[in-house]
């Protein structure tokens, strides 16, 4: 049974291609901390997410270490590796929830010498 958290009733998810435009390795874990509390803050206001308890920088950060302890070869992008990565509301994590609809919009972000660009690579249903 799947419990609706805001998003969609039905299952979804993205692949994305993330660019790695920095001189340094960087990890799913720095692409979270480079979108940042701001940006998540006004994604979420803009979707008009009700209750947001289960939607926090925190959370998001908490998964991503989970993902990259678990596989750190594929969530590690090496300077000007472009690589993908998958985000869904199937996935039952923040994270998958979250950036599957927050990346749809392709868009860079440039913080704290963290620099990637992403694109929608496609959509799977």
């Amino acid at each position: 049974m799947k419990t609706r958290l805001g998003f969609v009733s039905n299952s979804s998810s993205t692949s994305f291609v993330i660019h790695n435009m920095s001189n340094e390795k960087l990890t799913l874990v720095d692409f979270v901390e480079s979108i940042g509390r701001e940006r998540l803050a006004e994604y979420l206001e803009d979707f008009e997410v009700g209750d947001i308890t289960y939607f926090t920088i925190e959370i998001m950060l908490e998964e991503a270490k989970k993902r990259y302890e678990k596989n750190p070869t594929k969530y590690t992008a090496n300077p000007s590796d472009k690589v993908f990565w998958v985000f869904g509301d199937e996935q039952a994590s923040t994270l998958g929830r979250v950036f599957d609809y927050m990346l749809r919009d392709d868009g860079e972000v440039d913080k704290d010498n963290l620099w990637f660009r992403w694109y929608v690579d496609e959509y799977l249903r």
